[in-house]
């Protein structure tokens, strides 16, 4: 039984009149006797865990409250360290310095590998703790709560790595870029039909079509075993470009459809420790403050490592460059572009000739970006220089892609300038262009289609058709 000294003790601490509190209470006595205890068990156990164990071995009886306010005066400082790596991983910033093996804090605080990962076991999150301290993680680990953007930039090594390894990808030639063994005759046109459908049903949902919105991501989902069994090196980049589109248009729900159906497909054809499957896997886990940001790293990562493996003047490290620096950078950001893919462009016409297929693909985005700049005189005369030397491209695939781009740049152009009869036979072109590789129902094919129609029924157009 506690003395009426002991209870006035109590009260300090719990901040109720002794009057008000049981016997039995702990006293600032039996504090100070027990504080090495409690320090060492803190650093071990969850608060409710050590205040069991006191009672129990102890008969130490405390609340919770008289428990903080001690841990407080007695400056331990656990929880804090916890609060830091969740506004770390939040933030995607682990904070981590590898030298020296800690994770430093805004307050100048630090701690140590060792203990971050003996304060988090109990958690269960040891894995993804040291995860954090490894600059290249192997074998790769599911993440929790923390690390998943690091381990999605890892997969992304280990699988373009690995595809050149092991021979699934070969380089190619630098003009015509690499291409996958597994690779089959129809696979670029489920790959291009998934990107189509997707984007139709973005502009569906905008109009509020939700039933063919619906349909049209059945469609796009349809082909996804295919696309992942040809394992083409274009697919990462075009998904990360589809993506983007997706978030940006505010689609988050046709994203997680997306990298749902590649997640599942990845697990049931290569296993669950295959990186293609597990990169979808843990986009999909990406909160969506950051998942702009992490997909767009995605992007840059894939023209790093083609760089990497094929050089910079590699036809598909190009490409993905350019997709990067089309897809990173919005609408207003139009002179950013720009400028990066006119650097791109003497970068490569100091080794390349000028019909060089690489240099027509980087003078056909910049002819749009002059069409976007309302240069329309600028952006026709750069697309006819283009067509000049593409019908000499030798294969039909990269002519069709790129001859029906500079056609609908030119018909875009030329309308403006109000010249209908030329644009309106350019943009039919750059439509047939596209029905003959890809079908009526290819996505550039509808959208363009609804431009001519659109045209003819603008309030000044009657009299110039």
């Amino acid at each position: 039984m506690a003395t009426a000294s002991s209870l006035s003790n109590v009260s300090n601490i719990s901040g109720t009149p002794a009057a008000a509190q049981p016997s039995g209470w702990a006293t600032k006595q039996d504090w100070t006797r027990h504080e090495d205890l409690i320090r060492r068990l803190y650093e071990q156990r969850t608060l409710p865990d050590l205040m069991q164990e006191m009672r129990r071995k102890h008969d130490f009886k405390a609340t919770i409250k008289m428990y903080k306010m001690r841990i407080k005066q007695w400056g331990l400082h656990k929880n804090r360290i916890q609060s830091k790596i969740r506004a770390r991983a939040r933030e995607n910033k682990p904070g981590v310095t590898y030298q020296k093996r800690s994770l430093t804090h805004s307050d100048d605080s630090n701690a140590g590998c060792e203990d971050v990962i003996r304060h988090e076991k109990r958690r269960r999150m040891t894995d993804n703790v040291r995860e954090h301290f490894t600059p290249i993680p192997s074998p790769i680990v599911m993440p929790g709560l923390l690390g998943i953007s690091e381990s999605i930039f890892c997969g992304l090594r280990d699988y373009y790595k690995g595809s050149f390894e092991r021979g699934i990808w070969v380089s190619g030639t630098q003009e015509l870029g690499c291409y996958s063994i597994k690779f089959a005759k129809d696979t670029p046109k489920y790959l291009y039909a998934l990107l189509d459908q997707c984007r139709l049903a973005c502009r569906l949902f905008a109009n509020n079509h939700c039933q063919e919105a619906g349909q049209a991501l059945i469609s796009a989902t349809a082909g996804v075993k295919k696309i992942l069994e040809a394992e083409h090196p274009k697919t990462l980049s075009l998904l990360f470009e589809l993506l983007l589109r997706c978030q940006r248009e505010q689609r988050r729900e046709i994203a997680l459809t997306i990298l749902r159906h590649f997640s599942d497909f990845g697990e049931l054809l290569f296993g669950n420790v295959h990186p293609l499957g597990r990169i979808f896997g843990w986009l999909a886990l990406v909160d969506e403050l950051h998942f702009e940001e992490v997909v767009s790293r995605c992007l840059r990562s894939a023209s790093e490592h083609f760089e990497i493996n094929l050089g910079p003047m590699h036809r598909s490290t190009l490409d993905s460059r350019l997709r990067y620096i089309e897809s990173i950078y919005r609408h207003h950001d139009i002179n950013q572009k720009e400028v990066l893919q006119q650097n791109l462009l003497e970068m490569c016409e100091r080794t390349l000739g000028a019909q060089d297929i690489r240099i027509l693909e980087i003078r056909s985005w910049l002819a749009f970006r002059h069409f976007e700049r309302k240069d329309y005189a600028k952006a026709i005369e750069m697309g006819e220089v283009i067509l000049a030397y593409a019908h000499q491209a030798e294969i039909s695939f990269l002519q069709c892609s790129l001859r029906s781009r500079v056609h609908y740049v030119l018909a875009n152009s030329q309308y403006k300038l109000r010249k209908p009869g030329l644009a309106k036979a350019n943009l039919r072109e750059a439509i047939a262009i596209r029905e003959r590789e890809w079908g009526i129902h290819d996505y550039y094919v509808i959208f363009w289609s609804e431009t001519l129609e659109k045209w003819r029924f603008e309030h000044y157009s009657f009299e110039l058709w």
